[in-house]
């Protein structure tokens, strides 16, 4: 039953990560209490990591509501960060909303 019941659950994520937001919708997300970003075409809710961010919420804020993938990469994230942020997608860019490169 276990064995049911995480499959399931990990299912149900999968479904989560592919729901489709707009530029337009992350960039209503660009606060503390609500921050979302977009990290290589993933949509992820930061505002669980605000407070534990390495860096400090402000470097998470300076990027809010929008394509964070190029400042994402240049920091040179550890693997550790990375598989961090796979867990904070909630879906994927709209690649025909035109700010999506923004």
């Amino acid at each position: 039953w276990l064995y049911f019941f995480f499959s399931m659950s990990t299912d149900n994520n999968k479904d989560d990560n592919n729901r489709v937001f707009s530029m337009g919708e992350v960039a209503k997300h660009a606060s503390i209490d609500d921050c979302w970003m977009v990290i290589n075409g993933k949509v992820c809710d930061v505002t669980s990591f605000m407070m534990e961010h390495p860096g400090g919420s402000e470097i998470l804020l300076d990027v809010a509501g929008r394509d964070a993938s190029e400042d994402f990469s240049s920091i040179g994230h550890t693997q550790k960060a990375e598989a961090k942020m796979k867990t904070l997608v909630i879906g994927v860019v709209d690649t025909s909303d035109s700010r999506a490169s923004q």
